[in-house]
């Protein structure tokens, strides 16, 4: 029984709180608006609702900063990596030398901006975390 009335208190709450408008295109159906998270090994006691963005990931490098008030955020799409071009012939020296230049206008660029946090949606070149 438990169960039962903290699973309609987070319901009822989570409902109360996702507004949907309609007149912009959005679903009346709150399901794509709302992510339900199961973490093994709680009670349901430790349940609980949390509005607003949440992200569970792990800093990157141990010297980072674990909690920051007021963040500079910026995401980016794509990933902070070098594409090469696959029909061109060139030697490995002149590969790793493009790279390199690149990763530093790439990083310096992104340095300039002075996020706190920064998000990427694809890879993070080992050569970028370095820089």
């Amino acid at each position: 029984m438990h169960w039962l009335s903290k699973l309609m208190s987070l319901a009822t709450r989570c409902c109360a709180t996702v507004e949907p408008n309609l007149k912009k295109g959005d679903l009346l159906d709150i399901r794509p608006y709302v992510k339900i998270k199961v973490i093994p090994g709680g009670s349901y006691r430790d349940c609980a609702y949390i509005s607003g963005v949440l992200f569970r990931k792990t800093v990157s490098h141990k010297s980072m900063a674990r909690e920051i008030t007021n963040p500079r955020i910026m995401l980016l799409s794509g990933g902070i990596e070098f594409t090469r071009t696959e029909n061109r012939i060139a030697s490995f020296e002149t590969l790793m030398e493009q790279e390199g230049k690149y990763m530093e206008i790439l990083v310096g660029r992104i340095v300039k901006l002075k996020p706190d946090i920064l998000l990427v949606g694809r890879a993070v070149s080992r050569r970028a975390q370095e820089l």
